[in-house]
């Protein structure tokens, strides 16, 4: 019927694009997906979380609404699963992230106390520099022939 084709291009519009297959890869991998959800419940359940499938799709793919349930509610112990690991990453990622900004604000202070240091260095180097600056322009070729052939 229509809405069977419906279900079964969505299935297989998100194993393409979850995948990265083609459409024809993407039926053929449908088949073996079908034949997963009628045997295998565990499998079925990770696979359907991966390809985030609806109620009526899973239906479609074990071809019994029992064994759809029992998916669904493995489905639903993988979501809680995800969703504490998610929590428990995001923690360590804000925790990581305070550490990188202490680090970076030692950072910041180590260098402005090296900068200081250098200009303190460079305070000192720019009156030698001035005395330097005082000697006389230097000679350049034309003005070393012609006092060549002066003294000639």
């Amino acid at each position: 019927t229509k809405e069977e084709r419906s279900i079964r291009e969505s299935i297989v519009r998100k194993i393409m694009k979850e995948m990265h297959m083609s459409k024809l890869e993407a039926i053929e991998t449908m088949q073996i997906f079908e034949a997963i959800f009628a045997n295998n419940p565990d499998v079925a359940a990770h696979i359907a979380v991966f390809l985030d499938l609806g109620d009526k799709e899973i239906e479609f793919l074990t071809g019994d609404k029992e064994k759809a349930a029992k998916i669904k509610g493995k489905m639903l112990s993988i979501h809680r699963k995800l969703k504490e690991t998610k929590t428990e990453l995001e923690v360590r990622i804000e925790e990581i992230k305070a550490e990188s900004v202490e680090e970076a604000i030692e950072e910041e202070s180590e260098e402005g106390k090296e900068e200081e240091e250098i200009k303190e260095v460079e305070e000192k180097e720019q009156p030698a520099k001035e005395e330097k600056g005082k000697k006389a322009k230097q000679a350049t070729l034309f003005d070393f022939i012609k006092s060549k052939s002066r003294k000639s």
